[in-house]
């Protein structure tokens, strides 16, 4: 019933969802931040909200979408090839979009592989207030 609730409170249309090195701070954001907080404990629950994380611009929200995903594979024991074919390909169009490290190695860990990240160097983070898109 949280979930739900918490669910039918995001205002999709207030995201954008296309990873970028952002950080917002706005109501939208915050919602679907502490909704995948919650997720962490309940594996492969509310999958489309850890979908939505993941296509989020703002990179925390993505690394706990992320990081849900590692703890669900922990407590389940599954393996990326046992996800969901809508999760994988999620996981797979991040891979080839994001730009910030420590998501570049949550990426590698749930999927295996094994990129070389040293010497990588994070982008500027642009910090933006309120919903804009």
């Amino acid at each position: 019933e949280i979930y739900e609730l918490g669910k039918k409170n995001i205002e999709i249309d207030k995201l954008k969802l296309i990873p970028s090195p952002e950080k917002y701070y706005s109501e939208e954001y915050s919602k679907l931040y502490y909704l995948i907080t919650d997720l962490k404990s309940y594996p492969f629950f509310g999958e489309d909200m850890i979908i939505l994380g993941l296509k989020c611009a703002d990179h925390d929200v993505r690394y706990l979408a992320l990081k849900a995903i590692v703890e669900w594979m922990k407590k389940t024991k599954k393996k990326y090839e046992d996800f969901s074919n809508e999760l994988k390909s999620e996981i797979e169009s991040l891979r080839k979009m994001e730009m910030i490290k420590d998501n570049k190695k949550l990426i590698n860990k749930i999927t295996g592989e094994k990129e070389n990240l040293k010497g990588y160097k994070d982008p500027e983070i642009e910090i933006i207030f309120g919903n804009n898109k």
